[in-house]
């Protein structure tokens, strides 16, 4: 009938609506030498796809919405912000299940290293058994981010009561030199069980160390300071 042609063109007509007044409001965030600085800390994404807003900013407008669903749905995104937005807004889910759901959904969109390391939902820590079975699925993707997200996720959520050693063995069998510069989740995840768990490091780091000047540079990340860690990053050739 044609009422219900009229209404589902309302429904869409509100649905453009909501994406571009979100994308509106993001570009009037910009500071444009935000984006300059951000541009050189993620140089795979072009300049013009950043808007160059700070995330306290960005965190802040997430949670002042209230109805995005639609935004959620609406992938790829073109702006860089637009993605970190979407992990911002998924953070806030209080459901694992709904979580998980779109992060299954949004984590093949996800395109550069920031992106993917600020998306940590606390909900996710709620059941860790649960997770685990998703974090070995990502793992073993083919996809970088994917594979750099359950990294992360190991990191955050299972170096304590959690931690199990066969933890070690996923992040040793990814030899990507993609995880391993400049920005790497894996070597500050073995700086970090340095000084939290016992496990045998020699061995561990022979596994997982298959790159020239890695292996030296991890052993060093064992003995410095962590607060040293941004002089060491700049010791990889």
């Amino acid at each position: 009938m044609w009422y219900n042609a009229a209404i589902r063109r309302i429904s869409d007509n509100e649905e453009n609506n909501m994406k571009e007044n979100i994308c509106e409001k993001l570009l009037s965030m910009g500071d444009g030498e935000y984006r300059d600085f951000s541009s050189k800390l993620i140089p795979n994404i072009e300049k013009s796809k950043i808007i160059g807003i700070r995330t306290p900013v960005l965190r802040s407008f997430a949670k002042s919405l209230s109805d995005y669903d639609d935004f959620l749905n609406d992938l790829p995104h073109k702006y860089y912000e637009e993605n970190n937005l979407h992990a911002f807004l998924i953070e806030m889910d209080k459901d694992f299940d709904s979580c998980v759901k779109k992060l299954n959904a949004f984590l093949p969109y996800v395109d550069n290293w920031a992106t993917c390391d600020c998306m940590k939902p606390k909900v996710l820590k709620k059941e860790p058994e649960k997770l685990l079975t998703n974090i070995v699925k990502w793992i073993k993707s083919p996809d970088v981010y994917k594979v750099r997200y359950a990294i992360n996720l190991l990191m955050s959520f299972y170096l304590d009561e959690n931690f199990e050693e066969q933890y070690l063995r996923l992040v040793a069998g990814k030899k990507s030199e993609e995880y391993l510069c400049p920005f790497i989740p894996s070597n500050w995840g073995v700086c970090r069980l340095h000084h939290r768990i016992p496990v045998d490091y020699d061995s561990f780091l022979n596994e997982l160390c298959k790159f020239e000047n890695i292996a030296q540079w991890l052993n060093d990340c064992l003995k410095w300071n962590i607060s040293d860690y941004p002089e060491l990053i700049g010791s990889i050739h």
